[in-house]
Parts: structure tokens; C-alpha cells; sequence
């Protein structure tokens, strides 16, 4: 029987699971089999692909910062489409780097948005936890720029990000 496991991710985030005993950790996850997965039309396929965020940042993100945030998502989300093999791929995220290490929400979430595009994702679905507006204002820029069809320069979009002068934020402890 192949089996996979759903988790409740707001509450099992950083040092929170860190800190939980085996027992909590079982309260908040869902085991996967294959009659849970035909009841709710979930699929058994995973692959779990961990990106370190950059860290120690401050100030005005700086377009070498930015070009390698962009190059680790793509790198990433490319791998996790090569995995597919062919298959649709949907690949779930969420604030990338910016809780412990204090990255800026909205630029995260474009960086996510524009590598998965790059790599041919067939899906993005971002958790943004508490920060959706965030997440709305990234998709409204973007929209704005980045129409269906149209293909911008690689060197087009990283200077367009390094002149929005994104700064980076404080990182929570998470």
C-alpha cells in the first residue's frame, strides 16, 4: 500500500515542531492511504524538495542577492519537475525565507512566482499564512508586467526587481 502524509503547516512551522513531542506531531498530520487519497481526490506522489533561503541580509536587497534567490527557486522547482517525469507537477509553497531569516514577503512570493513560470510548472499554490495581502500585491505586480504570452528578458526582470529596492526585514525566530 503506498501511503504519504498531509500536514497542517501553520502549526508545525520553525521552532514550533522543534519544540513538539511525537504525540503533537501526530495530531497534525494526516496519514495518506489509498483509500483516503480516492476520498478526496488527493494523490500519493510527492516529492518533498528543501531550498535554504538566504539569510543574513539587511538594507536594499542587492541584484547578486536577488539573482541567486531567483537561480535557488528555479533550480528547485526545475528539479521537482524533472521528478514528475512527465507527469502534471503542482508544487506548494509559502513564504520562503521570511520568517527566521527576516527575507521581504512580497519579493519572495514574485521570485516564486516568476521560477515556477521559468521551470514550467504546471501549478503554484502559495500559503501565505497571515500575509495574503502581500501575496495579492505580488500577483497585481506581476499581472501588471508579465502578461500571458509575453516573454521578458531574464536581465529584463532582475533589474526591474533591484529597482524596486526591496529591503529585507527583521527575522522572527522562527
Amino acid at each position: 500500500m503506498d501511503t504519504s502524509v498531509g500536514i497542517n503547516g501553520s502549526s508545525i512551522y520553525g521552532n514550533n515542531f522543534a519544540n513538539m513531542s511525537i504525540a503533537e506531531i501526530q495530531e497534525r498530520t494526516l496519514l495518506i492511504n489509498d483509500q483516503v487519497a480516492a476520498t478526496h481526490n488527493l494523490s500519493l506522489f510527492s516529492n518533498l524538495i528543501c531550498i535554504e533561503a538566504p539569510k543574513d541580509g539587511s538594507g536594499e536587497y542587492t541584484s547578486e542577492q536577488i539573482e541567486y534567490i531567483l537561480s535557488c527557486a528555479y533550480t528547485g522547482f526545475t528539479a521537482a519537475k524533472s521528478l514528475g517525469k512527465g507527469k502534471k507537477v503542482c508544487i506548494h509553497t509559502g513564504n520562503w525565507g521570511c520568517g527566521a531569516y527576516g527575507g521581504n514577503l512580497r519579493l519572495m512570493a514574485i521570485i516564486q512566482i516568476i521560477a515556477a513560470r521559468m521551470a514550467r510548472v504546471d501549478r503554484l499554490v502559495y500559503y501565505p499564512m497571515n500575509y495574503s495581502t502581500e501575496l495579492d500585491g505580488a500577483i497585481r505586480w506581476l499581472s501588471k508586467r508579465w502578461h500571458d504570452g509575453q516573454t521578458l528578458q531574464l536581465k529584463e526582470i532582475l533589474k526591474t526587481l533591484f529597482d524596486m529596492k526591496y529591503e529585507w526585514g527583521v527575522g522572527n525566530n522562527t
